[in-house]
């Protein structure tokens, strides 16, 4: 998981703040819903069901994480003004 939060943060349409935080606002149903899924699974078919049903969703963010751009080492992520298409203006007095 540190790679894909890193890679996330890297992403050269986003900012590094916006990026991590999508992949961490994305972790939180998995993490909450995971355990009674499984339990409701398992109380309808059996164990190894519920079980194998979990390593079809591991294989399926698997492929999903394929998905992900990598950024080159030399390129900069996007500056707000060319993400957002607004100007940084003078304050005025």
């Amino acid at each position: 998981m540190p790679a894909v939060i890193r890679l996330a943060g890297r992403q050269p349409d986003v900012s590094a703040g916006e990026g991590v935080s999508t992949v961490t606002l994305g972790q939180w149903p998995g993490f909450l819903l995971a355990s009674p899924v499984i339990g409701v699974v398992a109380g309808a078919t059996d164990l190894r069901t519920a079980l194998t049903l979990l390593i079809v969703c591991g294989i399926g963010g698997a492929l999903m994480a394929r998905k992900v751009r990598q950024v080159e080492p030399h390129q900069e992520p996007m500056p707000l003004e060319r993400r957002t298409g607004r100007q940084n203006q003078p304050e005025s007095e």
